[in-house]
Parts: structure tokens; C-alpha cells; sequence
């Protein structure tokens, strides 16, 4: 993580950009609700190696704000000609933003690099490609000159504050506060969260409200069941969501995904899902390989999407099959060889919501609010890690 200062400047020459692009639309991406009391802004720099990482980690922080915080996010060019390749592919990133594509995007340009999203980018075939490999069913769009205006705005305001120079991009992002400060930030983003902690609370001492109480560590109650690491599996969604739901598939299907991922689409910030491959047959075996590997690459939800399909039905598709290449390349490499085995005598049901088990007929996914649940000291114990006692 960077170490640098605080430092301040004037924002209105990035919220009010100059003359060339007012004929552009002015709509900002976000992450967070639109009416929340505080916003602060992210620029963003897509070709930084920790862009992806850095764009879930502040979307996670966000989510666990109670919507008192939304992020209004920016891509920032280089502010240079010279720089006109890497630019081109920041200002396709920045309109994907605008289109609601920010993730596809992200991963995308993670997973195969700047020099072969730059070379898609070039022809139209290219173009269908990355419409393919991001799942969506619009053709991505010829280069934007509103786009190319937006990032080297950006730019250009980033630099005056910084007393010019050529090496001012963000790496990997810069988040700017309501007073105009703005700090320079990498993951884990700590001090993004020292920062959102101290706005939290000068909001609520403001306005009276008492903070919610934080949850105190518990220590695991079941002494039959084996504990596994937190690096076990692979995970959609934050810690601090309201409701997790941990599947033990013994294979590459598991047919209560599919409506997992429906509800955290249909209500956002609700529901985290946690995929844990249980046994030791070549199938799953299989599965907890792949499974380490979405985890360290990044690519959850694209792997859950595939988990979730019945291939029975419907055979691997053609976009699919480099995603399992690399899954498959990083499970056999030693990142990947201390996954903890869950037997099937460790945890018997296939699924566990809040640490109660549920079965297909039971779990219901049509509320955001899922019901009151009480902890029983059963199998969830094996996805959190027990309390060291000092």
C-alpha cells in the first residue's frame, strides 16, 4: 500500500469538467445508493494491477455503511499523447462504467491484460469477443470521443492538484472526501477504512443517531465438525452482509445456486454466498481446485455462474473454456495446494443459511429480509474459524 499524505485541493474542476466535453452526458457511476448523505469520489486508474481488487474492496466497504456512503466513480487518463494506447483502453473502461458493466470490465482487462483487450478493441470482431467474455449482449461500441474527454478531464484536474508532473497517475486509486481531501489508497485499503470510519461517526454524533451495536467474536460451539481456514472455497460477498449461505456441493453443480445468485442481483447487499466442495471424489476434488482458483483470479461470480448451470443440459460454452483453462492452471500451482478437505461425515447438509441447514424446499429467496434465524452451535462452525481462547 502507498504511503503518502493527505493533501487538498479544489474538486470543482472534476464535478463541473471543462468546456470541451458539456455536450457529453454527465451521468457518474456509482457504487452505494444515490441519495446517501455522504459521497466521496474514486479515481481510478483500469490498468494498475490491483484496479480489480481495489474497485471489490470499496464496493464491499460500501455496502457495510448502512447507506450512509456512496463512491462516485471516475477513470483517470494519463493527460499525455504519448500515452494514447493505454488511454484508448481506460476510456472504453470508462464507458462500460456508464453502461453498467463495470465488473465485466475489470475482470476482462485482469484476467487477459492490456495488450490483448487493446488489440480487441481495434476491430469489430475484437469488440464482439469482449461483448462475449463480459456476458453481455450489446456489441461494445466503437471509441467514444466523450469517453476520451471524461478520463484526460480527470486527468487534467489530478495533475493541477499534484503541481503537475508525469508520473501523477493514481496507483492503484485516489478517493477524494467531501472537504476537498484526498488520499491516495491501495488494498486492503486501510486507509479508506480509518477514513469511512471517522465520517461514519461524525455523521451519527450529528445527527444523534446511535451506532449499531458491533457484533462481539464468537467462539464455535460444535466440537464435531472439522474447521476450516478462511481461505476454504470461494466467496461472493462481504462479511458484514446481513445473511450467509455456505453450499457444500460434492461436484460442479449445485442446483441452489442458481436462486442464490438471482437473489443477490434482485437485492444487493443482502446475502453472501460462501461454495465449499465437500468430499473426496475425483468430482470434487475437481471442484475444490477450481474453486481455490476463482478465489485467487477473482473470478466468483463468472465460476458460480457456470456451477449454477445444468450441464446436462446445456454443454460448456465456447467463452467459458479459457476461464476453466486458467482456473484449472492456477488449481495445480502451489497457491493452491493447501485447500482443506470437508468430508462428508464433517457437514451433512448440503446447505446452511446463518447456521441453520436448509433444504431446496425450505430456502427461500424471495425477500431480501430472510427471516429470523438463531445460531445452534451446528456444522456452520466449519466455515468460521473458532475464537483462539487467551
Amino acid at each position: 500500500m502507498l504511503a503518502l499524505d493527505l493533501i487538498v485541493f479544489s474538486w470543482t474542476a472534476l464535478t463541473n469538467p471543462v468546456a470541451r466535453i458539456d455536450a457529453c452526458p454527465s451521468a457518474t457511476p456509482m457504487i452505494g445508493p444515490a441519495n446517501a448523505p455522504i459521497a466521496i469520489s474514486l479515481l481510478l486508474d483500469p490498468l494498475q494491477p490491483e484496479a480489480l481488487t481495489t474497485y471489490l474492496e470499496t464496493k464491499r466497504m460500501i455496502a457495510q455503511q448502512d447507506g450512509l456512503v456512496r463512491v462516485d466513480m471516475h477513470v483517470v487518463g494519463s493527460g499525455s499523447q504519448a500515452r494514447a494506447r493505454e488511454d484508448r483502453v481506460r476510456a472504453w473502461v470508462a464507458g462500460e462504467l456508464l453502461r453498467g458493466n463495470t465488473l465485466a470490465a475489470l475482470r476482462v482487462l485482469d484476467g487477459y491484460g492490456f495488450e490483448h483487450v487493446h488489440s480487441r478493441l481495434t476491430t469489430r470482431g475484437g469488440r464482439a469477443w469482449l461483448a462475449h467474455v463480459m456476458g453481455i449482449h450489446t456489441l461494445v461500441g466503437r471509441d467514444d470521443p466523450c469517453d476520451f474527454a471524461r478520463i484526460q478531464a480527470v486527468a487534467e484536474a489530478f495533475q493541477r492538484a499534484k503541481q503537475g508532473g508525469s508520473e501523477l497517475l493514481p496507483r492503484p486509486a485516489v478517493f477524494v472526501f467531501p472537504n476537498g481531501r484526498l488520499l491516495q489508497d491501495g488494498p486492503p485499503l486501510a486507509r479508506l477504512d480509518t477514513e469511512l470510519a471517522r465520517l461514519r461517526q461524525q455523521r451519527l454524533s450529528s445527527t444523534n443517531v446511535q451506532p449499531i451495536p458491533a457484533i462481539s467474536a464468537r467462539a464455535s460451539r460444535s466440537e464435531q465438525v472439522m474447521r476450516l481456514s478462511g481461505h476454504s472455497g470461494a466467496v461472493l460477498g462481504g462479511v458484514g452482509l446481513p445473511h450467509e449461505l455456505v453450499l457444500f456441493p460434492t461436484g460442479e453443480h449445485s442446483p441452489l445456486l442458481g436462486p442464490a445468485l438471482t437473489h443477490r442481483a434482485r437485492y444487493p447487499a443482502s446475502m453472501s454466498v460462501h461454495v465449499v466442495a465437500r468430499g473426496r471424489s475425483p468430482a470434487a476434488e475437481q471442484l475444490r481446485g477450481r474453486l481455490c482458483a476463482a478465489r485467487v483470479a477473482k473470478y466468483e461470480l463468472e465460476y458460480f455462474r457456470y456451477l449454477a448451470r445444468d450441464r446436462d443440459a446445456r454443454p460448456i460454452e465456447t467463452h467459458e473454456r479459457p476461464m476453466l483453462e486458467k482456473l484449472d492452471e492456477i488449481a495445480q500451482s502451489p497457491r493452491c495446494s493447501g485447500e482443506q478437505v470437508v468430508s462428508m461425515e464433517d457437514v451433512a447438509p448440503e446447505a446452511w443459511l446463518d447456521g441453520v441447514p436448509v433444504s431446496a424446499a425450505d430456502l427461500q429467496l424471495s425477500s431480501p429480509r430472510l427471516g429470523a434465524r438463531t445460531y445452534d452451535g451446528s456444522p456452520i462452525d466449519a466455515v468460521i474459524a473458532p475464537v483462539p481462547e487467551h
